[in-house]
């Protein structure tokens, strides 16, 4: 059996100079700089669902950057599923692909006046003919980790494609790091895996972007399409030789007994040779006045810092 999709879609918010030329003035910001949250458009799916995608923003070029950020990935996501499921899905639909009317349908790919969203190029891009598709569950790791990235062949036309094969290189903006070679092949109308790569992440300070560089190339030779796949890579923190609980403050001490944590009690003279403790639970700004410039040195070195403060005594602090 073959089936359909549709329909799919992500908000994303009309552009600037739409919802000034179209949209009801409380709607708005008095200036571009002012706070403003896109609750006051009515019935607005970013202001209630944005937090499972992405951070709050406080200005409208930030909130419309983001949100219309999220919906190209959105749609590229989608629709590079659907394609790879062409075994059983042969047609889709995304929401929407056209110009409607101004904040009515704001998951359209373009606004009312006729100028495309990110995602109307994103969506014309996945559904490129014959492509090159890398998937892999995982954007962000540790350096020495190992990553799979899958490999496809995506074909919607009528011609099957033979002897091909995908180069792909794992490098960032300075050097290759490594490099691979599948061979693939793919019937008309159709899509194939041809494998996955393994991944050993190298050594980063601090953290830094990679990615993956995939070329399609035909027997003859000729390139037929390329992608692109990000990973964030972040430096692995040392780990701490300890997992101590030192606590400042009678509450401190009250609140540790009563979650069953053995503790050690800072003194309030704290000597420049004390050792780092593994976490430390502070209620006496007193004693905390007293042991700062340890405690801070401790935490750079990698340490957990919880204050706990009583409502309405931050001038204590």
């Amino acid at each position: 059996w073959k089936t359909g999709c549709g329909e799919y879609g992500t908000e994303g918010l009309d552009n600037y100079d739409v919802m000034l030329n179209y949209y009801p003035k409380d709607w708005l910001p008095g200036n571009d700089s002012e706070e403003w949250f896109p609750d006051r458009i009515l019935q607005s799916q970013t202001s209630s669902m944005h937090g499972d995608w992405y951070e709050e923003k406080s200005r409208i070029s930030d909130w419309i950057s983001e949100s219309q950020k999220h919906q190209a990935l959105a749609t590229q996501i989608m629709t590079d599923a659907l394609r790879r499921r062409s075994d059983k899905i042969v047609s889709s639909a995304i929401h929407l692909l056209i110009d409607a009317w101004p904040s009515g349908w704001m998951k359209t790919l373009v606004g009312v006046d006729r100028i495309p969203k990110p995602s109307y190029f994103a969506y014309k891009k996945s559904l490129e003919p014959v492509r090159v598709n890398l998937r892999c569950d995982r954007w962000k790791v540790y350096e020495d980790d190992e990553i799979e990235v899958e490999t496809w062949i995506l074909n919607d036309t009528a011609d099957k494609i033979c002897d091909a094969k995908i180069i792909a290189t794992f490098r960032n903006d300075h050097m290759d790091h490594s490099s691979y070679e599948l061979s693939c092949s793919v019937n008309c109308v159709s899509s194939e895996y041809a494998g996955s790569v393994s991944i050993r992440i190298p050594g980063v300070r601090g953290r830094e972007v990679y990615h993956l560089d995939a070329v399609l190339i035909s027997r003859d030779g000729e390139v037929l399409n390329s992608e692109r796949f990000y990973v964030e890579v972040f430096e692995r923190a040392e780990t701490r030789e300890t997992n101590e609980v030192f606590c400042i403050g009678s509450s401190a001490r009250c609140i540790a007994a009563g979650l069953g944590l053995e503790v050690q009690e800072i003194p309030e003279e704290v000597r420049s040779d004390a050792p780092s403790p593994g976490s430390i639970i502070i209620s006496d700004p007193v004693i905390y006045a007293g042991s700062k410039s340890i405690i801070e040195e401790s935490v750079k070195r990698g340490s957990h810092a919880l204050f706990l403060v009583p409502e309405n005594c931050c001038e204590e602090w």
